[in-house]
């Protein structure tokens, strides 16, 4: 009901502390090993944790390095511990009962996040604005440490929205307009404090953004999970049959 009506569900608990330890790890290791790779100095710590996801040449990496993110499916056993963390806390079997039929994960839009505070990694959005609104989606984002207080957390219009939200000038064409996200956020607009374990889902429709401030010193450690019914899927983001 909350997801119905509030166009999110925050789930407290969702992983326990070793599986958080496991995805945390993993985000460390991915990034090392992208490094290792860009400087020609793999190792037997860094070999076959980086190695890009050959069905999607258009990913900017570097770009998303410099921000603290890389793509899941470029490290294998990154993306292995993730499903099987969605197996043991039974997530696995929500998500597809929920679409009704096996879903795809969108590898362009599955993201390991390792944030620092003065990092700038966006602005009110939502994800139909390049996904589209015919589509049926889910994305479920779990944070790896605490995060919403001295971590960026999230800030999330709480509220279900039935379309996209006027565009506007941004850090992308299908940024939300931020004076048409104030007035459709007025009343409602939340930044939740996260514990690590803790997970949000919701879908294209909803409207956030990454939240930070000056007064924040942590990294934020999280990871971005995208899940499509590919009965309304239009040939975006590298399909993995989940």
């Amino acid at each position: 009901d909350a997801g119905e009506h509030r166009g999110s569900l925050i789930v407290r608990g969702l992983l326990d502390p070793s599986q958080v330890d496991t995805l945390r790890n993993d985000i460390d290791r991915v990034i090392a090993a992208h490094d290792a790779v860009a400087s020609d100095a793999v190792n037997g710590e860094t070999e076959g944790w980086f190695e890009p996801f050959h069905r999607d040449t258009i990913t900017k990496r570097n770009v998303k390095r410099s921000k603290g993110a890389m793509m899941t499916a470029d490290s294998p056993p990154a993306l292995f511990d993730l499903l099987e963390v969605f197996e043991a806390t039974g997530l696995s079997a929500v998500i597809r009962e929920f679409f009704g039929e096996p879903p795809l994960l969108l590898a362009r839009k599955l993201t390991l996040r390792r944030v620092r505070p003065d990092v700038s990694t966006g602005e009110w959005h939502q994800d139909c604005g390049f996904l589209g609104e015919s589509i049926r989606s889910l994305n479920v984002w779990i944070a790896l440490t605490d995060c919403g207080v001295d971590a960026p957390g999230m800030d999330i219009i709480a509220k279900r929205l039935d379309g996209i939200v006027e565009l506007g000038s941004g850090f992308a064409k299908w940024a939300t307009n931020p004076y048409a996200a104030a007035i459709v956020g007025e009343g409602c607009t939340e930044r939740p404090e996260f514990k690590a374990g803790d997970a949000i889902v919701f879908d294209h429709l909803c409207l956030h953004r990454t939240a930070g401030d000056h007064s924040m010193t942590k990294t934020r450690y999280a990871i971005e999970t995208w899940f499509m019914a590919p009965s309304t899927y239009d040939n975006q983001g590298g399909p993995l049959l989940f």
